[in-house]
């Protein structure tokens, strides 16, 4: 009984993840002259039969576009229509909804160390360590201690 219920709904997962990509693969003609991003969103909604959500808040304004694509899938025509545009696409309940791109934020690493003199061993307080690619530095503390965030 267990084995049933779980396959039924692995079946059910997979049916509505393939369901999903079947959307995106649908291939149609689509052509749009000098149009707003906004407009061609919603011809493509209109040549596709699949409803687009989005919100005019998030396209850049003033972009327009130009396109003419030929038994082209819906996912390759949206990726086209959205470069250089801060928005990503998904399917939820048989719609593609765009909504805003999460910035990747650039890894940092921290170093941090003591300074000492070579000779002494002696700790160097107020000595500057500075990251000669970024311009980036800083200075030890009371007890020759510094600590420096810098980009990848």
């Amino acid at each position: 009984m267990k084995r049933a219920v779980l396959l039924l709904a692995t079946y059910l997962w997979l049916s509505g993840s393939l369901h999903a990509q079947d959307l995106l693969r649908l291939r149609i003609d689509f052509y749009v002259q000098d149009e707003p991003l906004s407009q061609a969103l919603l011809i493509l909604s209109q040549e596709s039969k699949i409803p687009i959500s989005f919100s005019e808040n998030f396209l850049p304004s003033g972009k327009r576009v130009s396109f003419d694509f030929k038994k082209e899938p819906v996912k390759n025509i949206l990726t086209q229509l959205l470069e250089d545009t801060k928005l990503d696409f998904k399917v939820l309940n048989e719609s593609i909804i765009l909504f805003p791109k999460i910035a990747d934020t650039p890894k940092r690493y921290t170093i941090s160390g003591y300074v000492e003199d070579s000779q002494t061993g002696e700790r160097l307080i107020a000595a500057t360590v500075l990251d000669l690619k970024s311009g980036k530095g800083t200075t030890t503390n009371d007890y020759g201690f510094f600590s420096l965030t810098l980009p990848e």
